[in-house]
């Protein structure tokens, strides 16, 4: 990941930002400020343990629910029919289009339902109907299947 920025200095850059490590370890950013290298630390990710991803069984989902809209992409993916689930993939993403074009020729807003839309603080807050949702899948998790378990077919 290479981010350059700043003013210009006879024609050359003055700031550059470079993390190349990987996103499982240390991040290290290097600002080279008018020929001076520095490297830092920016964020030590190692300590950190992954959370088992758990998802409700497809059949439980809504119709919007990721792992249920893209069933289609990922199965043929997997079959490796990349042609079909191209196909899959555009038809989606135009009927998301469409919708967005239908709100703005409506002049509707777009209304997010799981959490609230003023995102000012820098955290997501959810609504009530996404607490809801939430607090069902705490009481399914039982019936949540692991995603980690989810392979590639070669």
């Amino acid at each position: 990941m290479l981010a350059e920025g700043g003013h210009m200095e006879n024609g050359r850059l003055c700031c550059k930002h470079l993390a190349d490590e990987s996103w499982s370890t240390v991040l290290t950013n290097i600002l080279s400020l008018c020929y001076l290298q520095e490297s830092h630390p920016l964020i030590d990710l190692t300590p950190l343990v992954v959370v088992p991803k758990q998802v409700r069984p497809l059949e439980d989902q809504l119709p919007n629910e990721s792992r249920r809209l893209w069933e289609g992409v990922t199965s043929n993916l997997l079959k490796k029919e990349f042609s079909e689930a191209t196909r899959i993939k555009q038809a989606i993403e135009q009927k998301q289009r469409d919708i967005a074009a239908e709100r703005k020729r409506t002049n509707q807003p777009f209304v997010p339902a799981y959490f609230d839309a003023d995102i000012s603080s820098g955290a997501p807050t959810l609504t009530s109907e996404g607490r809801k949702v939430i607090d069902e899948m705490i009481v399914e998790s039982p019936n949540s299947i692991d995603i980690s378990e989810r392979t590639v077919a070669n």
